[in-house]
């Protein structure tokens, strides 16, 4: 485990990840605030989805507090070693289409007046449970 739970902290280091590591347990706290705008719980969940979507299965915290993910690094290094650039690439399409996505709401918004804006729905959206990180490896 503490190969595994090197492997991963170095991995965060270099994507320049902020994390939480405390040495021992099962997870790493990972806080992806940076890639939720606006850093909200709807937010939160389109990440999550992502990481879905890349074969990867995050724990959102679901607190109080948005963008803090549970990472499992408690798996076999293979699967680690698959995990981590999927995990890379859906956090880099992410802030890709945020980026991509400012210009067209600074513009949508700029163009609609008050009576026309809509309002942020406030049902919250349905959600798996999960609690660690895993990789699809049923391809290979």
């Amino acid at each position: 485990m503490q190969v595994a739970h090197r492997y991963i902290t170095n991995k965060l280091k270099t994507m320049k990840v902020h994390f939480l590591s405390r040495g021992s347990g099962l997870y790493i706290w990972v806080n992806l605030k940076e890639y939720l705008d606006p850093c909200t719980f709807e937010e939160e969940q389109l990440l999550y989805r992502r990481f879905l979507e890349n074969n990867l299965l995050l724990a959102p915290s679901w607190c109080k507090e948005t963008g803090w993910f549970r990472l499992t690094f408690t798996n076999k290094s293979f699967c680690l070693k698959v995990a981590m650039p999927r995990f890379s690439e859906a956090l880099t399409d992410k802030k890709q289409n945020w980026i991509e996505k400012q210009p067209e709401d600074a513009l949508v918004e700029s163009v609609s007046s008050p009576s026309t804006r809509r309002s942020s729905s406030s049902s919250s959206p349905s959600f798996r449970s999960s609690s660690f990180v895993n990789v699809d490896t049923s391809h290979f």
